[in-house]
This record gives C-alpha cells, structure tokens and sequence, in this order.
C-alpha cells in the first residue's frame, strides 16, 4: 500500500560531491551532481555541464548539448540523496541502494550546453511502499532549468532500495 510523506527538513543541508560519493554508487563521470540542498520542503540539485563531454552530441549544427538521459539520471541521484538524508528515511534506507526503478511522463523544453549550470528542483513528498524488504519511492515533479529557464519536468521517478547483501549471486 502506497502511502505519501511529506516531511520538511528545519534549516538547511548542503551535501557536498564528496558527501554524495558515500551515499550512491555512482563513480567518476557517472556521479553528475555537483552539490545538493535540502532546505525545508524544496531540495535542489546543481550541475555544471563539462566542456567536452558532448562534443558528439550535436542535434544544432556545431552546438554540443548534455544528452536528455542523463538531465533524467541527476534527477534519480537527487531523489537519492534526498531520501537517503532524510531523517523519516534514514532508518530504512541504512546499509540499502537506492537504483532507478520507474520515469514518468518527461517533457523537454531547451537544450543545457557545455559550460550551463543546469538547477534540479523538487519538492520534498515522496510516495512510499514497502514489500518484502524492498522500498519503492516515488518523486514530486522534478523541474530543470538553466538560468531561470525551463528545460525539462519529469512528472515523478521511482527508486527502489534494497540491501545488496541479500542479492544471490549467480
């Protein structure tokens, strides 16, 4: 059974990248988030888009764009990091990954180029179910914007923790 929580965090939490590579798995390039803050209900991630990582990735003639796929990825790694510092989650979310499970309805608006820095926001209510060991946890509306600008909404994402220990090997 689904049930929503909305909690507000009292002042404000400001999780580094170093901070963020102790709570998810991602390395190196995969790791996207540059920083996270949590004030009150609204958390918001930021990321500068690199030089050269897209230099591929051209839809505009010569005009090197971040791929729509990874905008998606930061939002999951935010969602992540929020639940993860949360102190209704910290309990549950102990010694567990948090991986990407489920992406609503996504809409892209614009284009974040090399050198942007492109600002996730979200308020803090998340959808909750648990079964058998696994937590599902759903996401408000994540909203990207470069400068202000609206680049793309993502209607809600789902990320499932489980505890890595538990997984069989084949």
């Amino acid at each position: 059974m689904k049930k929503v929580i909305n909690w507000s965090l009292h002042g404000m939490m400001l999780i580094s990248k170093e901070e963020m590579y102790k709570i998810l798995f991602h390395k190196g390039r995969m790791l996207l988030l540059d920083q996270a803050i949590i004030e009150g209900n609204i958390a918001i991630g930021k990321f500068v888009v690199p030089e050269g990582n897209y230099d591929d990735h051209s839809p505009l003639p010569n005009v090197p764009v971040m791929r729509g796929v990874e905008i998606i990825e930061a939002a999951f790694q935010l969602l992540a990091i929020m639940v993860a510092r949360s102190s209704v989650f910290e309990t549950i979310y102990v010694g567990k990954t948090g991986i990407a499970r489920d992406i609503g309805k996504t809409t892209f608006y614009g284009f974040a180029k090399p050198g942007d820095e492109l600002e996730l926001k979200t308020k803090t209510e998340v959808m909750v179910e648990e079964s058998m060991g696994i937590l599902k946890i759903e996401s408000g509306v994540i909203t990207a914007y470069v400068k202000g600008k609206k680049k793309c909404v993502i209607s809600s994402l789902t990320i499932m923790t489980f505890d890595p220990s538990k997984i069989k090997k084949q």
